[in-house]
């Protein structure tokens, strides 16, 4: 099961979340849930440490398709530092592409996603050394 740690910055109308270890299905779903109603209009995920090999093609569309059945509006971006995360996430990132008003975009880098996101990368660092010492389960 992953750890997921968030943290909502409102003023930025940003929400932060730091998913770490093995990621499923199951945990996907538990994402769609712990947001039915966006916290804020842009979101922020960053992979860590991630064992995405439980994660195929086929639950990546279903993921996808659960995420297009909720109406929102924002950007949500994706920082993934391994090759499979990557690959995953640019996969549900073109199953989701022009189907909503969301949008989405896929990052190697912390400060290329802060960039994209109008935030300051010193202030997601902090935010991210928090999140790292926290062990809240998805």
């Amino acid at each position: 099961m992953a750890l997921i740690s968030v943290r909502v910055l409102t003023e930025q109308g940003l929400s932060v979340a730091l998913v770490r270890g093995e990621l499923t299905l199951d945990d996907l779903s538990a994402l769609i849930q712990a947001y039915p109603e966006r916290p804020t209009e842009d979101l922020l995920f960053i992979y860590r440490e991630l064992d995405g090999k439980g994660v195929s093609p086929d639950s990546v569309r279903q993921f996808a398709s659960a995420v297009l059945s909720q109406a929102a509006k924002g950007r949500t971006a994706f920082v993934a530092d391994s090759n499979l995360e990557f690959g995953l996430t640019r996969l549900f990132e073109a199953h989701t592409a022009e189907k909503d008003s969301v949008y989405r975009q896929v990052f190697r880098e912390i400060s290329s996603a802060a960039e994209w996101l109008g935030i300051e990368v010193t202030q997601l660092d902090a935010i991210l050394s928090e999140l790292e010492h926290e062990d809240i389960r998805a």
